[in-house]
């Protein structure tokens, strides 16, 4: 059984550690099982250190979704992340202006169309997925942009599609990590045997051309 991003609850990881069901889990750690795991809040704060590089102040960011009730452990820890980059240079997250995208090309674009009519609108966004990236990218074209002269855009995770778009973002190997977790538990179903195993997986900034220096 390979659960992907969604946050156990002490109980409930004990329980799932007490069956004879092999358990890995992609995203999430628990004392108790098998885990590989981004290091997502260095996501967060790569994202935001790369737009405060480029001497952006007025940041929005593009959430997954909103009042999140699967309890994903992900979005957290990147707005973990993303907010303690923006404290150590200096900018209270307060400020910055969110909308939920729904982790959808769709949601993306509806997102970045509501801050786009804010009475002081970014002039850069970080999405926490690049699909939501990519439509925020849509978006602000359609209303007359230009990327990422008016506006700068990164996501997460370097989608197939994101080199053809030219898309800013922090790749990590989606893939792989599926791969690892699959290897651990049929590794353990040939042996017969319950190995604990652990990986933690950094991501690394591509920069594209979603992202530029702030006009003064």
């Amino acid at each position: 059984l390979i659960l992907v991003d969604i946050s156990l609850t002490d109980e409930e990881a004990a329980e799932l550690a007490a069956t004879d069901i092999h358990v890995v889990t992609i995203g999430i750690e628990c004392p108790e099982i098998s885990s590989v795991v981004l290091d997502d809040a260095a996501v967060g704060w790569d994202a935001a250190n790369h737009l405060l590089d480029l001497g952006h102040r007025d940041i929005g960011l593009i959430e997954g979704v909103s009042g999140d009730q699967l309890r994903f452990a992900v979005p957290a820890r990147r707005r973990q992340g993303f907010d303690e980059a923006l404290r150590a240079r200096g900018v209270e997250p307060s400020t910055v202006a969110i909308a939920a995208g729904n982790f959808s090309v769709n949601g993306g674009a509806e997102a970045m169309a509501q801050l786009l009519h804010l009475d002081r609108r970014p002039t850069a966004v970080f999405a926490m997925s690049d699909e939501m990236a990519m439509g925020a990218l849509k978006a602000a074209r359609e209303d007359g942009l230009s990327v990422p002269d008016d506006l700068s855009i990164i996501g997460v995770d370097d989608h197939e599609l994101a080199h053809v778009l030219d898309l800013t973002t922090v790749a990590q190997d989606v893939a792989g990590k599926g791969s690892t977790a699959a290897r651990w538990i049929v590794t353990d179903l040939e042996s017969d045997r319950r190995e604990l195993y652990r990986e933690v997986d950094m991501a690394s900034l591509v920069i594209r051309g979603t992202t530029g220096k702030i006009e003064d």
